[in-house]
């Protein structure tokens, strides 16, 4: 229920004959409590991109617009009406997010765990973040033997050093993932081989070791698409060998935007 003008002037009048309070002071203290009441909700984490609104969801953020925004502090307490006609809570506080938690970019970022993350002066917030999985105690060797055999051990002279060079690139690339702060950068996996020798299957499992986020690059690395966006999203970039043609011209493609991606 809104109190009138009216309504507190009586309710004033009321108080003073039943307590003694003065009216002035009494409807100054309302007036004061009822301004301030909007403080005591604290503000939800909520972000704002300039277009849409970011809501804290199942460990991660999901867009929203301002209708929804809206009835998210809504839910929250922050009242739509306004003292005397003027600017609702709501309002108020839909106008502190836009201010206090102004963002440059929000999505999915390769590399960058859930939450906020400050590149240089740009605000962006990674909606999602990959699943690291953690190290157990327990028998790696149906996975070792899986690698190994297929790195060439008992028919390549290589194979061992193959195997050592590759957990040691897993292990480099796994580092750089859990401290995305600190600049590693590293080298581009190359797997040949003949067709159905597991190429493909190595492949998602390294996009699991990874973090679980792949895509197929392919259209960026031939040079066919400059748009690189979906490319942010996800850890591990793959070419399978099927894209590639057979007259140079792709494999010249390939080398310039590798070197692009990890060097440049």
């Amino acid at each position: 229920m809104k109190l009138g003008k009216a309504d507190l002037d009586q309710l004033g009048t009321e108080i003073k004959k039943t307590t003694g309070i003065a009216k002035a002071a009494f409807i100054k203290e309302v007036i004061d409590a009822l301004k301030s009441e909007p403080e005591t909700i604290d503000l939800p984490e909520m972000y704002f991109d300039g277009s849409q609104y970011y809501r804290s969801r199942n460990g991660g953020y999901d867009a929203i617009n301002r209708g929804d925004a809206f009835l998210e502090l809504g839910f929250l307490g922050f009242s739509s009406i306004g003292e005397d006609g003027g600017i609702s809570p709501r309002e108020e506080a839909l106008h502190r997010i836009q201010v206090n938690s102004r963002i440059h970019f929000a999505g999915a970022i390769c590399g960058r765990p859930v939450g906020m993350h400050k590149e240089g002066e740009t605000m962006v917030l990674a909606t999602s973040g990959p699943n690291i999985i953690e190290g157990i105690s327990g028998d790696a060797s149906p996975m070792v033997k899986f690698v190994a055999d297929l790195l060439g051990r008992g028919g390549d002279e290589f194979a061992i050093i193959q195997l050592q060079t590759f957990s040691g690139w897993l292990k480099h690339f796994r580092s750089a993932l859990r401290n995305h702060d600190r600049h590693q950068p590293g080298q581009t996996l190359a797997l040949v081989g003949g067709v159905n020798c597991g190429k493909s299957l190595f492949q998602q499992l390294i996009t699991v070791m990874m973090g679980g986020r792949g895509t197929d690059a392919s259209l960026y690395l031939l040079g066919d698409s400059n748009f690189n966006k979906e490319l942010w999203g996800a850890e591990h970039l793959f070419l399978d060998d099927d894209k590639l043609g057979e007259n140079g011209r792709e494999s010249h493609a390939v080398r310039d935007r590798l070197k692009k991606l990890t060097v440049a």
